[in-house]
Parts: structure tokens; sequence; C-alpha cells
């Protein structure tokens, strides 16, 4: 099992959105179109803007490496929990979608982003669905981690650092975790 260290942390603002089914649509000449839902299409376009923006130095993991994402999605609380103390709340989030359709969402914008070659190198997915804190908003945080090999093997000097690689979110927030 490797060990991971971050390579890009950042945050999508808004409800974490579940990818829908894809959707068809019948042709004139008989055939069928399958198509993204939008409001899917959109959420995926948010999250690969986002992981540009937080991607600094261009981040851009080769084929073949693998990858680990962690995902922590604050959906709202239910009106019956507005009040409600962190300590009482339910672990489980059952009324915005499964999670699972979610990672597939976030998956896709990174696709789309160009961070990896392709979601077929994540070996590896940690994810959690909460209610958002108290006065807090929704969004959902991503952390896409690399093996430490992967920055000891490189021969690009760009990533001999583990800085080099390192990210940092719109809020400034720095990616170094401890690797569980």
């Amino acid at each position: 099992m490797p060990v991971w260290t971050p390579a890009l942390r950042f945050a999508v603002p808004g409800i974490p959105h579940s990818k829908h089914r894809p959707r068809f649509t019948k042709l004139s000449n008989g055939g069928v179109k399958t198509y993204t839902a939008p409001q899917t299409k959109q959420y995926e376009t948010s999250v690969a803007w986002h992981a540009r923006s937080a991607s600094r130095n261009g981040l851009s993991i080769p084929a073949g490496v693998p990858v680990r994402v962690d995902i922590l999605a604050h959906y709202p609380r239910p009106q019956r929990l507005r009040k409600a103390p962190p300590s009482i709340l339910p672990k489980c989030v059952s009324t915005h979608g499964d999670l699972d359709n979610h990672i597939k969402s976030i998956c896709d914008g990174l696709n789309h982003s160009g961070i990896w070659n392709d979601d077929g190198q994540v070996q590896c997915i940690r994810a959690e669905a909460v209610y958002v804190e108290k006065g807090g908003r929704p969004r959902s945080i991503v952390t896409v981690c690399v093996p430490v090999s992967f920055l000891n093997e490189s021969t690009d000097k760009s990533r001999t650092d583990e800085n080099a690689i390192l990210a940092t979110s719109a809020a400034g927030a720095d990616t170094r975790t401890t690797n569980t």
C-alpha cells in the first residue's frame, strides 16, 4: 500500500451534486443520442474550473501514476436540524442523492480539468457526506493525493521538492496533511 502525499486541495462551493443517469433522445434518422444532464455538466465544469484554479503550478499527473481522491461533501442541514447542535446531527446524509454518484461527478470533473490523464488512475477513494456546520455553506472539499514515491522517483526537477507539487485552495489553506 503506497504512502500518499497531497498534491492538490480545493473546494467546490454550492450543494454537492450527484451525477444523474445519462439522458437519451431519439434522432430523426431513428438513432439514439446519449447526453449528460445540463445540471450535471455544469457541476462537472465547476469542479474542473476550481481544480485548475487551485493548481497554480499546472499540476499534471502522468498516466500510470496511481491517485487517491478524498472528498468531504458538506450538505445543507434540513429545516428540522437547523438549530441542532453538531453533537446530535445524524451521521448519514440521505436527502441529496447517493454519495457514490457525487464521487462520479467529482472524478469526471477532474477528468475535464486535465489534472490527471484518466480517472482509471484512481486507486483509492475516501468520501464522506456530512451536514454543514452551523453558519457554514454547502461545499465539497477535494484532495488529490499521489504516492510519495512519485515525488521521489520523478526526474522532473519541479517535482523533486514536495512543495513544488503542493497547491493551495483559493482560501490559501495549506494542503499538507498527515498520511492515513
